[in-house]
């Protein structure tokens, strides 16, 4: 076939492809979950699932937190606040408002129970007494109340099971009818605001990385080839690229997630090195007076392959993420591989199809006059590693120390707000309410009742009372909620109200009585706290937004006190919650990456003696892409960046994308070699010939990645930054060591020898 049919038919067979994918890209749709990111085969997950399975299901809950400075025992303050949650109670998806302006309390009658507000203010009454009462009162603390008065909480029930659409109108209407009132201040939190926020952040952060990666991209095809064809075939083969890719998601069906805003400017940056890789080639050899299919033979023999071994390594390094047993990560690992191979493919096809079109002063501007500044240095870089090879060495030696130093001080103590956007709402909603209410975060703990005893028995009130009191003794606990405080407000009940009779039965025949009263008046309550047996009851703590480490040394501190003052006869305890897994799994899984990362290292060098069948050049190989690991790893120590899954992808990230130009710099020496040149000249003639495309596409990382740093999601920022420091010192590794390793490990020739 000729080669006109042959990019005929190549152009022929994207444009139907084209075409079918653009059409997927009617389909693709954002999606964000929290509990994607628990491992579903966890056992821990497991048992908190049929933990909870044994409570009554409650709705899901917004809490609206409303502040005035000077407090909210004022008449017209409040009057406003029932003015706003009676305006809530029309919302759509809702089923309840519960605020201090409509909670009842009980008083004692022989007859029946009486019922009167916790909050008396529509008549004009002292609210400086109720004031005094509220405050004293550990109900209402940290619950509805903030210590200091000067925030009212507001519960708002919401219907479960709700879809997306209906969530968020239900928060947009929420949300505008909390700013038309002339609130001091006011912030609304729980899982329907977070996830609207974080899902509408989403959407519009990847539009925006869509057009960033595409400025980026413009840009460097415009500093690189200065040419209209040379600008508009790059930009064409590595935007179908990315049409390709994501028509390819919509008809899977595959929703696009957090992770998914780094597809934009990975497929750029993927498809951008192959582009100028194959160009500047192609180029070359049309000036060295080779016709256009000897120019395309030999660029496809030369830079087709160390291309292909560059995407697969790239390809192999994310997929090392797929060993994850966290589904957003797998899903991240897979997806990121066929990305990069559909990027290789659609180059190799398109593009040279496209190129054979044109000459080389038609795809690139060539300035045969002027030297480029770029070959000046990569001529003194060469210089420098064979004149300065010691004082190289030794310097790679000392960061290699410091940065070993400095990854030391790495943190894993996660918190809850750092994946939160920041300068967002919901950060600062989040932050006002953790402060004021003495922590949002949930700690729970699961009381399981021992033998034939239940936690409706006094002695087994008693040992978790015991264990409350511990607990609140510690000035981080905000609140302690269990099974207990019914049966307190059932003695309280029976002794005419008396704050001071908030306790537990004195004895059975009195726990008689409390028990007949909550059967009747506080089931509902009780019993999305204590199962129906009696056998299985949860203990929630508050605590503010301390830190994952932090909070396991709060769980060992309790484990440690109940294993000596808590008869494990009569319960036992176990940690759990959506906060507790998570952690854990987190934890787990950043050393999991890291692990994976080692099995990338293994694939890659296995590639690498395919490639050289030498033990030597995959040794050569491997360590200057180890050098940028370490720096990356210094940097999270010396930045104070915690250790998280969304950190720990970096090091595999810019694993796979490091190597690429080592394989090109090699690749090139070794056709060098071949040609009969000295080490020496080799590694010169690599400089020249290969030097100039690692600058490029490394520059076009750097600014790719870099693009990543301008998110308001602090993982998204993490992972730009870092990829694009480690990436640049990746390039001045392979400058800087491999010279230097090929010289001193480099197999001469008989001549060479001598």
């Amino acid at each position: 076939m000729s080669l006109k049919a042959l990019r005929i038919l190549v152009l022929i067979c994207f444009i139907g492809l084209m075409t079918f994918s653009a059409i997927g890209l009617t389909r693709l749709h954002f999606a964000f979950s929290f509990e994607a990111f628990l491992p579903p085969d966890d056992p821990d997950l497991a048992f908190h699932q049929d933990f909870n399975a044994q409570f009554s299901k409650g709705e899901g809950s917004v809490s609206l937190a409303l502040v005035r400075s000077e407090g909210v025992f004022d008449y017209d303050f409040l009057t406003k606040v029932d003015s706003f949650q009676k305006a809530v109670r029309h919302l759509p998806l809702v089923t309840n408002v519960h605020s201090l302006l409509n909670l009842k309390d009980v008083l004692y009658s022989p007859m029946f129970p009486i019922s009167i507000p916790v909050l008396s203010w529509r008549n004009g009454e002292d609210l400086a007494e109720a004031k005094q009462e509220i405050l004293a009162d550990e109900r209402w603390l940290n619950n509805f109340i903030s210590k200091d008065g000067t925030m009212l909480i507001v519960q708002v029930g919401v219907e479960s099971n709700r879809q997306n659409d209906a969530e968020a109108e239900f928060v947009k209407a929420l949300l505008a009818l909390g700013d038309s009132y002339d609130f001091e201040r006011w912030h609304a939190v729980g899982f329907p605001v977070a996830h609207h926020e974080l899902l509408t952040l989403q959407q519009e952060q990847f539009g925006t990385y869509v057009i960033l990666a595409t400025l980026v991209m413009f840009l460097c095809m415009v500093v690189l080839f200065r040419r209209f064809w040379g600008i508009f075939i790059s930009f064409l083969s590595i935007f179908s690229g990315m049409i390709i890719f994501f028509g390819m998601l919509g008809w899977i069906g595959q929703p696009l997630d957090l992770l998914a805003t780094l597809f934009p400017i990975l497929l750029v940056i993927v498809g951008t090195s192959d582009v100028l890789h194959l160009m500047t080639k192609y180029v070359d050899e049309m000036r060295r007076g080779s016709d256009k299919r000897t120019a395309l033979k030999k660029t496809l023999k030369e830079i087709g392959m160390a291309t292909f071994m560059t995407s697969i390594t790239t390809a192999i390094g994310f997929l090392s993420l797929f060993t994850s047993k966290m589904p957003p990560v797998r899903n991240f690992g897979l997806l990121s591989a066929l990305g990069v191979m559909m990027a290789f493919l659609t180059v190799i096809l398109l593009t040279t199809a496209l190129v054979s079109w044109f000459g080389p002063s038609q795809l690139m501007r060539i300035n045969e006059k002027k030297r480029n500044p770029i070959d000046t240095f990569l001529e003194k870089t060469n210089r420098l590693t064979k004149n300065r090879s010691r004082s190289i060495a030794i310097g790679g030696v000392f960061v290699v120390v410091a940065c070993i130093f400095l990854s030391s001080k790495i943190s894993t103590n996660l918190t809850a707000q750092r994946d939160l956007p920041r300068n967002s709402r919901i950060l600062s909603s989040f932050q006002a309410v953790d402060s004021s209410m003495g922590g949002i975060d949930a700690i729970s703990i699961a009381m399981l009742a021992q033998g034939d005893h239940t936690f409706e028995e006094l002695k087994m009130q008693q040992e978790v009372d015991r264990l409350e009191a511990f607990l609140r003794k510690d000035p981080l606990v905000g609140q302690v909620h269990s099974p207990n405080i019914f049966y307190k407000l059932a003695n309280r009940y029976f002794n005419n109200n008396n704050p001071a009779s908030y306790q537990l039965a004195a004895n059975d025949k009195e726990l008689k009585k409390h028990k007949r009263l909550i059967k009747k008046h506080l089931k509902a309550p009780m019993e999305a706290l204590l199962s129906k047996d009696g056998k299985t009851a949860k203990l929630f703590i508050n605590l503010p937004d301390i830190g994952s480490a932090k909070i396991r040394g709060f769980n060992d501190k309790v484990d440690a006190w109940a294993a000596t003052n808590i008869d494990s006869s009569y319960i036992k305890f176990k940690h759990t919650g959506h906060r507790y897994i998570l952690d854990k799994n987190q934890e787990m899984l950043a050393a999991s990456l890291m692990r994976s990362l080692g099995f990338a290292f293994l694939i890659v060098a296995l590639c690498m003696a395919l490639l050289f069948k030498n033990l030597k050049m995959v040794l050569i190989s491997l360590i200057p892409n180890v050098i940028p690991l370490l720096v990356t790893a210094g940097l999270i120590g010396a930045l104070g960046f915690e250790m998280d899954p969304k950190v720990a992808i970096v090091f595999t990230v810019a694993f796979g994308i490091a190597v690429d130009d080592s394989i090109h710099f090699l690749a090139r020496f070794k056709i060098e070699r071949e040609q009969g040149l000295s080490i020496d000249d080799a590694i010169a003639a690599t400089f020249n010939e290969t030097g100039k495309a690692m600058i490029y596409t490394t520059i076009i990382l750097f600014l790719g990645f870099g693009t990543l740093t301008f998110s308001n999601f602090p993982p998204t920022y993490t992972i730009g930054l870092l990829l694009s420091i480690t990436l640049l010192v990746a390039l001045l590794a392979d400058f800087l060591l491999l010279p230097l390793l090929l010289r001193w490990g480099g197999k001469k020739s008989p001549k060479e020898a001598h």
